[in-house]
């Protein structure tokens, strides 16, 4: 190098020759001594709590310089106290014996803090389960511990009896902890009594007096055969066995119900066969047809004298229509007064075959 300055010179003894202006020479021998840097450290990242204040400690050298110094208890200290309002990177420059230096660095972070949540309050009726929710944290506690699954967990279910308001601390870490709530109210259920089974024959008009309270709406179901499905006491006509099911419910939607049996079966009842009728031709009680509270189709309908000879018959026809009926001759010619048998097969209402079986007078 021929510069006044020497620079970027490595360990060892150096000559340097000076000449000046006359050719004149003088020559130099200088020692450089090669030092080893210093290894400097700031020490691991940190977390800390907003607000909170924070320990810096640099090894490696015998004099520190920190930066920025805002808000550091010294920033010359090899071990200093900052209150950082934000994510801060600090920087300190270590000097050794030797007068060498080194740089490390530290990260300072914030904690942030997240939202944290619990379920709306919420209505159930008595006897329901209910599942409580809350989130955001690592860490939760629910009480008062009563009618909880697990008082520990972020989302335990309630069986409580009664109207209760839980709290909940839930902690996101070791900064921050919230207490939140959420109420369980509690509501009755209504009653309902449907009242007891019924039988009869088809057609016939059934009488239900169910029995309810604490309710708001009714629903009967299935509807068929009901004079009103939403009444406690309708007026059932059927023609078949069916089950009806009554469903009562409050202004929170809890519910109860019962059921009725209305059992139907075919019997001789249902039709009505007189045992005397006089064909005379005078307009009144001149024919003999089978009668029945519900029009039905009759398969097969017989007369027989007391010799067992078939006076008469018809098939196919609707009950309780006298042209189908019977005017007391045979062959076209009136018969004497006396006792007949009348053989009746047919079906109620319900679809259920029958053979009804009886005596028939003419009487004149």
């Amino acid at each position: 190098q021929t510069n006044t300055t020497a620079v970027n010179l490595s360990g060892g003894s150096y000559v340097v020759t000076v000449t000046d202006a006359n050719g004149c020479t003088k020559t130099e021998t200088v020692a450089i001594q090669d030092y080893p840097s210093p290894n400097v450290d700031a020490g691991p990242d940190l977390n800390i709590c907003k607000g909170a204040s924070v320990t810096l400690s640099a090894t490696g050298a015998i004099k520190y310089a920190w930066s920025p110094s805002k808000g550091m208890t010294c920033s010359s200290c090899p071990s200093t106290i900052a209150y950082p309002d934000g994510n801060m990177t600090y920087q300190v420059i270590g000097i050794d014996s030797n007068n060498c230096r080194d740089t490390d660095y530290v990260d300072v972070n914030i904690i942030p803090r997240h939202n944290v949540s619990v379920s709306p309050d919420v209505d159930i009726c008595l006897g329901d389960t209910v599942q409580l929710l809350a989130t955001g944290g690592v860490k939760y506690t629910w009480s008062p511990n009563i009618d909880l699954t697990d008082n520990t967990i972020h989302d335990p279910k309630s069986y409580t009896k009664e109207t209760i308001r839980y709290k909940v601390v839930i902690v996101q870490n070791e900064c921050y902890s919230d207490t939140l709530y959420q109420e369980v109210r509690v509501h009755p259920v209504p009653t309902v009594n449907a009242g007891p089974d019924m039988s009869g024959i088809p057609g016939a008009s059934f009488q239900i007096n169910a029995v309810a309270s604490g309710y708001n709406t009714i629903a009967w179901v299935p509807t068929y055969g009901l004079s009103c499905d939403n009444c406690l006491n309708p007026t059932a006509r059927v023609d078949r066995t069916i089950t009806y099911v009554i469903k009562v419910t409050n202004n929170f939607g809890c519910e109860a119900q019962d059921d009725i049996t209305i059992k139907v079966a075919c019997d001789e009842s249902e039709f009505f066969m007189p045992n005397t009728f006089t064909p005379n031709g005078d307009g009144s009680n001149d024919r003999f047809w089978p009668l029945s509270k519900n029009t039905v189709n009759v398969n097969h309908f017989a007369i027989y004298n007391r010799w067992g000879e078939v006076v008469f018959e018809a098939n196919n026809f609707p009950s309780n229509d006298p042209n189908y009926g019977w005017d007391g001759t045979y062959k076209n010619m009136p018969l004497s007064p006396d006792v007949f048998v009348y053989v009746l097969e047919t079906k109620c209402t319900n679809g259920e075959r029958i053979f009804i079986k009886g005596d028939i007078s003419i009487v004149k």
